[in-house]
């Protein structure tokens, strides 16, 4: 249940918190991957599963300008964010999971 709540709030709060770093006045995020998790699965509480899940760039930190311009904005992230299966994620430096595989981990089953 903990795990199940951890990866929802995640998932909520990704957008948010990477947008945020956006602002003038905000520092620069630490340098981080991204995953683009589709098929979400939700039940009674969130977010419980997902079909697939892909580790973008091989797990390294995308330039800040294709960041911004295709993982969180641009035509990429506008098609993304239009859906409520498919997330961008953002990797360690700003959640506590490194790649797919330990992101897996805190859905149940």
């Amino acid at each position: 249940m903990r795990k199940t709540k951890a990866a929802t709030a995640a998932l909520l709060m990704t957008g948010g918190a990477c947008l945020g770093f956006a602002g003038p006045a905000q520092a620069a995020p630490p340098p981080h991957g991204h995953m683009l998790v589709m098929g979400v699965k939700y039940g009674a509480e969130g977010p419980i599963g997902f079909e697939k899940c892909v580790d973008l760039a091989a797990g390294r930190a995308l330039p800040l300008n294709a960041h911004h311009e295709h993982a969180h904005t641009g035509r990429a992230g506008d098609a993304i964010s239009r859906t409520e299966t498919k997330f961008v994620v953002p990797t360690a430096g700003l959640t506590p999971w490194a790649n797919c595989a330990e992101f897996k981990m805190f859905f149940p089953g």
